[in-house]
């Protein structure tokens, strides 16, 4: 029985287990009556084992690697084929770190979808999408025509002025209630004027849940690829695709053209 550990050098005595010895310091197990050769041997074979299994598992991690590749790719074709694989696994993609929170950035930006009566008069000229560059798809008075909707976005934290805490922290509740319907603050008069409903799970929950995003990045548009207000923009192109009319986003009102440039079909605005 060796006086030494061959693993780690140790001087301590080795304690009898059966037909091994185990270190009673780093608890390495050797064969009874093994010499040096003979466990520099073993730890060879280890080492070899170890690395063909290695190998094998960095092979199939390749093929996995590989294979969702492939998947991607045929997401992305599909996405600008069909507009409901945008809607749907695009979305989620999106939603699950193709659209980028980091830290150190504000990601308190939430997308949110409320359905809108037609809006008439003035209101029915400010629809964000179609607009001179997407040209309608629907008739909006044919039942090909999904609906209008509103597609908004907001940064509110509670303070004294914003009482999150009566709308269960929820800022786009809070912004449903207390700017749209009641016509204050940083309104959206086709909101407050033709808005399918008062009450938010009847006008904003589903939609909203389906379409929406929470708790997403925003940053200047000229310091970087993040940026919410463009993803707002994106998700009203999205809805537009399916079939909508849609009024809202920030970076699509002709205002604001010049300052966020042509961006739905780049990068990660598909």
């Amino acid at each position: 029985m060796p006086s030494m550990c061959f693993k780690c050098g140790t001087w301590a005595l080795t304690g009898a287990t059966g037909y091994y010895v185990e270190c009673s310091v780093c608890k390495r197990k050797f064969v009874f009556g093994e010499k040096r050769e003979q466990y520099d041997e073993s730890v060879r074979l280890e080492d070899f084992k170890r690395a063909q299994q290695e190998k094998a598992d960095s092979i199939v991690v390749e093929a996995e690697t590989r294979e969702e590749e492939k998947k991607f790719k045929q997401m992305i074709r599909m996405v600008k084929k069909d507009p409901e694989v945008r809607a749907t696994e695009y979305l989620e993609w999106l939603r699950n770190g193709g659209f980028p929170t980091k830290s150190g950035l504000t990601n308190k930006a939430h997308i949110y979808v409320l359905k809108l009566n037609k809006p008439q008069g003035m209101y029915w000229k400010q629809h964000r999408f179609p607009n001179d560059e997407f040209p309608p798809i629907v008739d909006p008075d044919s039942d090909e025509c999904k609906g209008f909707v509103y597609v908004g976005h907001t940064q509110r934290v509670s303070t004294n002025k914003v009482p999150l805490d009566e709308y269960d922290g929820d800022p786009v509740i809070y912004r449903f209630y207390d700017e749209h319907i009641a016509g204050e603050g940083n309104n959206s008069p086709v909101v407050t004027k033709h808005r399918f409903s008062t009450d938010y799970e009847t006008c904003g929950r589903e939609l909203t849940d389906r379409y929406g995003f929470r708790f997403v990045s925003t940053v200047k548009p000229t310091k970087g690829e993040i940026e919410s207000y463009k993803l707002e923009s994106w998700v009203g192109y999205m809805l537009y695709k399916l079939g909508y009319w849609v009024w809202g986003p920030h970076a699509h009102n002709a205002n604001h053209k010049e300052e966020y440039g042509d961006f739905l079909g780049n990068g990660i605005y598909l």
